[in-house]
């Protein structure tokens, strides 16, 4: 099968249960670094195929949890299997929890409607929904400003006494401009690394790649009157070491 993780791809055609989970937690892992709408829905293709072991549908689902919203595309095929009380319970609660890690917002509909899913056992915390991490984000901004106010009084402070050195022109302005860029650098560096550290396990360059969960506008008023619409997108992001689910704003 032709795409970006073909050779995985191709090893979940085995039948051994061993060789299966590990080829599919590898695709899952692969999966949060770059997502690819074939390789899910090869996952999605073997979870929903009666032909195959309990135990092998289990850990396709169980790959596509762990790949959470980065197997968004998978979120038809693993419903179906929700709904079809024909198919093993284990296999429904293991396609439960993978739709809870992909979508909770969907999961809370679609496993909402069958008791012996809704009230199942879970390893772990609930991921968030949508609305509550828009309101976590929000809480989380709150406690954020004064950390703003900060930055924005050092940085102004920088830039007033580099216009003063300029001004000056001491002797060691050019060393002090150097280390004043040196230190912003850094700051900015610092800044990266931290945007891609789990919130969670605090594991570094942890993060998954970024799936666009959704968008809302603010409206704000330039300065001459007009009002001005900002679109902000939602990315929801999953970290390769641990799990956690969280979101940024972009």
């Amino acid at each position: 099968m032709p795409g970006r993780y073909a050779e995985l791809v191709g090893r979940l055609e085995t039948e051994d249960p061993v060789e299966f989970e590990k080829a599919s937690n590898e695709l899952a892992t692969a999966l949060l670094k770059k997502g690819d709408d074939d390789a899910v829905n090869a996952l999605a293709a073997v979870a929903s195929d009666a032909g195959r072991s309990d135990e092998i549908r289990i850990a396709a689902l169980t790959a596509l949890k762990d790949a959470g919203a980065a197997a968004t595309c998978a979120i038809d095929a693993v419903s179906d299997v929700i709904r079809d009380k024909d198919q093993p319970l284990e296999v429904r609660i293991a396609a439960a929890d993978a739709l809870e890690h992909i979508n909770p917002s969907v999961a809370e509909i679609v496993t909402g409607r069958y008791e012996e899913l809704a009230n199942r056992p879970r390893q772990g915390s609930k991921p968030m929904t949508y609305y509550e991490a828009l309101e976590a984000i929000a809480e989380k901004q709150k406690g954020e400003i004064k950390y703003y106010l900060l930055f924005t009084m050092l940085g102004s402070g920088l830039i007033i006494g580099c216009i003063i050195l300029v001004v000056m022109k001491p002797l060691f302005l050019v060393p002090a401009l150097i280390s004043a860029g040196a230190a912003l650098a850094a700051l900015i560096g610092w800044l990266f690394v931290l945007s891609r550290r789990c919130p969670s396990c605090k594991a570094y360059w942890a993060r998954g790649e970024p799936q666009m969960e959704g968008s809302y506008q603010n409206t704000t008023r330039s300065s001459d009157g007009r009002q001005v619409v900002n679109t902000v997108r939602v990315y929801r992001c999953r970290c390769m070491r641990c799990g956690h689910d969280w979101r940024i704003l972009r």
